[in-house]
């Protein structure tokens, strides 16, 4: 062994031979394990009592110790996926919607007196899309009483005087029901691209514009019908809906 200290190899590994002074400290027993501090009172007392045993003055009373009451089944939480944001709900029903009308809107431009049979399709499609998509909500009983209220008012002197003083009175109320709007908002858009196509844009701005004065029933049941098979495809879309979502799981 080399001693660090002069460099000589020495014949002792515990002092060198050469300088005298220590290579390696003398081996020490190891410390012995430190013993447990004895229980406190605080402990023995916390002990007694998981045990069951109590003090009643000077004498102990044995309590039996009962288990734990076995914990109540969870209820079931049904998971529901979460909806992806507006904009992409809203961006898959144009994906599709658009297409549609612009293929109801090339037949009615070269077949002007077909604009019935494209414009009435569309109106069903898009309440059925805007159901299965959720861009709005689904059908629920409780919008019965607006969606009456627009028809009504839709029947006596039109579709826009409908989706206007419903709007007016949502906001005075405030309790607008988006469902609504949503649908109103769509007929608009397929009545004035099917009218434009087949009509002219100004002329069907003008006759919607216009409110219905006649004094002939029909003419008011045809400014409901529109909005009837409407709302048909935003209610058939909440039946549709849980049919879509077990052929996705399968």
């Amino acid at each position: 062994m080399y001693c660090k200290w002069c460099g000589m190899e020495s014949n002792d590994d515990r002092r060198c031979s050469w300088c005298g002074r220590v290579l390696s400290p003398p081996a020490t027993d190891k410390p012995a394990a430190a013993k447990e501090p004895p229980p406190t009172a605080m402990a023995e007392e916390d002990a007694e009592e998981a045990a069951g045993v109590f003090l009643v003055g000077e004498d102990a009373v044995v309590v039996p110790h009962e288990p734990p009451a076995p914990a109540a089944e969870e209820e079931e939480v049904i998971a529901t996926a979460e909806l992806p944001p507006f904009g992409v709900r809203f961006e898959r029903y144009l994906s599709i919607m658009l297409i549609l009308l612009a293929g109801g809107m090339l037949v009615v431009h070269f077949y002007r007196d077909a604009w019935l049979s494209q414009f009435f399709p569309l109106l069903f499609i898009s309440g059925l899309l805007l159901g299965i998509f959720s861009v709005i909500p689904d059908y629920d009983e409780k919008v019965l009483p607006d969606v009456y209220a627009v028809v009504i008012v839709a029947v006596l002197i039109g579709p826009v005087y409908a989706a206007v003083l419903y709007w007016f009175f949502s906001s005075i109320r405030q309790d607008v029901n988006f469902s609504v709007l949503g649908l109103m908002a769509s007929y608009f858009v397929i009545r004035v691209a099917i009218g434009s196509a087949a009509h002219g844009f100004l002329d069907t701005i003008i006759y919607m514009l216009l409110p219905n004065l006649s004094l002939y029933i029909i003419s008011h049941v045809a400014e409901a019908f529109p909005l009837v098979v409407l709302g048909g495809g935003w209610v058939l879309s909440s039946f549709a809906q849980p049919v879509l979502d077990e052929l996705r799981e399968a």
